[in-house]
């Protein structure tokens, strides 16, 4: 098949990291890929031919079997182009990447958010399938998007376990642990990802130290947090460094916190690395990973938080190669391929 990705740019995040495992995996079957982009952001090297594109110009969509948007430039891109299906076993999909109406409120407020919300969903309108990341997103747009219309492809993580870290970072978090464990995360610093439950549940964990890898707007808000708590001497912020995942190497157990997500790239790569979890319990976590293999706290429970990170820990080692079992079996590369060519081939 020849498949085109539109996407917003070629940046380090979330949704352009599913675009471009969705290319590795693709071209790894043989098929040809291109990808149009819109803004000049820059962050990850695709292994296909990548051409940067404006609202109103003239590519030539009919010459791709399967066209797949990612995000909402995109989407409105599609939605105002008239040549969509020339070729009569031509097909247009969309991935909306999030539960966007806890997503958009979190970022936006409920008045703006009503209106961002619904925007997001009028821009997929043209598009033949919208993929949305599990069955409880699915749930999550039932009464908005025809069920007819809508399927799910769970994310994979396509990561090279073997990439070094700078040994400086190395030596300052080794320092820092002092031989204790490391629990750590690697993420975006926002309201979203509930990571002041972490800082807070750190006061009960002294035997442990914690390490955050990102950055983001509240992140001098969390700084601040951990001197007021007393931990920011077991608290360390090392700031945004790419390729992320690099760093759950050096970690003991890998936490998630997040008050919302739409499906859990860390998570996977943590999973893929052979990393013990702990997450929050909201359901799109209860659906990826049985308690067996995640163990998950109660949202904005303290000391149940608290209490589930000194269980991982001695359980470290069971609960790293179960996860990893599971990942194996339903979040792999192979995986990921083979659902989204049934979805692609009409098969889904």
């Amino acid at each position: 098949m020849k498949i085109a990705y539109l996407l917003t740019s070629l940046a380090n995040a979330g949704p352009i990291n599913v675009a471009l495992d969705l290319v590795k995996v693709m071209m790894a079957h043989g098929h040809s890929c291109k990808v149009f982009y819109f803004k000049e952001i820059y962050g990850n090297d695709f292994p296909c031919e990548t051409e940067r594109i404006h609202v109103w110009s003239n590519i030539r969509l009919s010459d791709y079997d399967v066209i797949h948007s990612h995000g909402l430039l995109p989407d409105l891109f599609m939605a105002l182009r008239r040549d969509i299906g020339l070729r009569c076993n031509q097909r247009y999909f969309t991935t909306i990447h999030s539960f966007i109406f806890d997503d958009h409120r979190y970022k936006y407020g409920p008045l703006k958010s009503f209106f961002t919300s619904r925007l997001t969903l009028a821009a997929t309108s043209r598009a033949n399938k919208v993929i949305v990341l599990g069955k409880e997103a699915i749930r999550h747009f039932e009464g908005h998007i025809k069920s007819t219309r809508m399927t799910y492809a769970y994310n994979t993580r396509v990561v090279d376990i073997n990439e070094s870290i700078d040994s400086d970072d190395v030596n300052a978090i080794s320092d820092f642990a002092k031989g204790r464990p490391i629990i750590g995360t690697v993420c975006s610093i926002n309201i979203r990802k509930g990571l002041e439950q972490f800082i807070k549940a750190m006061t009960q964990v002294n035997e442990a130290v914690g390490v955050i890898v990102g950055d983001g707007a509240i992140k001098p808000q969390l700084e601040l947090l951990s001197q007021t708590l007393g931990v920011d001497d077991r608290i360390m912020f090392i700031g945004s460094r790419k390729a992320g995942y690099r760093y759950l190497s050096l970690f003991d157990l890998f936490v998630i916190p997040s008050r919302s997500e739409g499906f859990p790239l860390a998570l996977l790569e943590a999973a893929c690395m052979k990393k013990a979890c702990v997450s929050s319990d909201i359901p799109v976590f209860k659906e990826v990973f049985t308690d067996e293999e995640l163990v998950k706290f109660r949202l904005d429970d303290i000391s149940d938080f608290a209490d589930k990170l000194r269980y991982a820990l001695e359980e470290k080692e069971r609960l790293a190669s179960a996860i990893y079992a599971r990942y194996i079996q339903d979040y792999s590369p192979n995986a990921f391929y083979n659902r989204h060519l049934a979805i692609y081939t009409g098969k889904d």
